[in-house]
């Protein structure tokens, strides 16, 4: 009995260990908990002041996937529009990457200091997309949990997993 009180104990130490260990990018300036191992990507974004680089964190487990996209945004955008407007954008170009779409239940919050919209998209025959984005550090960080519809809440548990480990500014 004592044996397997023991592996009960420790079988629940690795599966709490394993739920709570947090993903860190010091590159990006952020961590959330991903259910699994992280794949990273690297791709060049062109500007008209240059080029910079954009990257995709990203963990999937059977049909759902969970990522991080950091891309940086160019000064003059951050000069010239009002931080909303961005995140106004950034939700536009989500919900036309699915036709027919919308955002449902979307909330206007702060993460971290830095301004954000969090939105659910829930397309027919689909899975459900819980989104995330921030502006901050003169970047994008666009947080995607997209699931079954059954599974709805592990996305929104990672969606707000994530932080960001440090705010060197909103929108400038």
């Amino acid at each position: 009995m004592k044996n397997q009180l023991t592996l009960l104990a420790l079988g629940l130490a690795v599966c709490v260990s394993a739920v709570t260990d947090r993903y860190q990018s010091t590159e990006d300036g952020f961590s959330v908990i991903f259910p699994g191992d992280v794949t990273r990507r690297e791709d060049k974004v062109k500007f008209e002041g240059g080029e910079a680089a954009s990257r995709t964190y990203r963990c999937s487990q059977g049909q759902s996937v969970f990522q991080i996209s950091v891309t940086p945004l160019p000064r003059e955008t951050l000069r010239n529009r009002p931080v909303q407007d961005i995140l106004d954008l950034a939700r536009d170009g989500a919900l036309n990457a699915q036709r027919g779409t919308k955002a449902e239940g979307e909330t206007k919050l702060l993460v971290n200091g830095a301004p954000a919209r969090r939105f659910i998209v829930q397309p027919t025959n689909a899975p459900v997309a819980v989104h995330l984005m921030v502006v901050a550090n003169g970047r994008l960080y666009h947080v995607l949990g997209s699931l079954p519809t059954r599974l709805q809440s592990e996305g929104e548990d990672f969606v707000k997993s994530f932080s960001l480990t440090s705010v060197i500014s909103v929108g400038d």
